[in-house]
């Protein structure tokens, strides 16, 4: 008779081997011996309006979060594009009840030293909010909607160079 313990461990046995045999291949990006020394020397080249304040801001904490001061090996240029998009239209008062903020980005992380191209790419996100009746409430929600969207975009920006960065060694 067989008992549950036994057929776990019958079922767990290949997954646990395949997986042994494979931790060789997977390398952690922000472990020790991973691209954090690399990424705290980004210098983030400003980026124009409000969006692109927030996106800086978030870039340069998520690539050099410590503080210090290091000597900038790369340079991490960023133009954004906003689309604003109502979601929810009140077939009442013809107004959207809700707006979904789309921000792209496009950017390029280049060599400081030599000009050399490491990589280039494009990411998005996006952030809805409700919109209502309060003037100061859809402004904050915008703002806030902003935010939002420029802190997931600069994770998506963070671990697309990180991994350009790792593999480029």
């Amino acid at each position: 008779m067989w008992s549950f313990d036994r057929l776990c461990f019958r079922a767990a046995g290949p997954v646990l081997a395949s997986a042994l045999a494979l931790s060789g291949c997977i390398h952690p990006l922000y472990g020790t011996n991973g691209v954090n020394a690399q990424l705290a020397g980004i210098e983030v080249d400003p980026i124009p309006d409000r969006v692109g304040h927030y996106l800086a801001e978030e870039l340069k904490f998520e690539t050099n979060g410590s503080g210090a001061a290091s000597a900038p090996k790369y340079r991490l240029n960023i133009t954004t594009q906003e689309t604003l998009g109502g979601l929810i239209v009140n077939l009442h008062s013809l107004t959207s009840d809700a707006a979904a903020l789309t921000l792209t980005a496009n950017y390029t992380l280049v060599e400081i030293e030599g000009g050399k191209e490491v990589t280039k790419g494009t990411a998005s996100a996006t952030a809805s909010y409700d919109r209502s009746q309060q003037r100061f409430a859809n402004v904050r929600a915008a703002r806030d909607a902003e935010i939002r969207a420029a802190t997931v975009l600069a994770d998506q920006i963070r671990t697309r160079v990180g991994i350009a960065l790792l593999n480029q060694k």
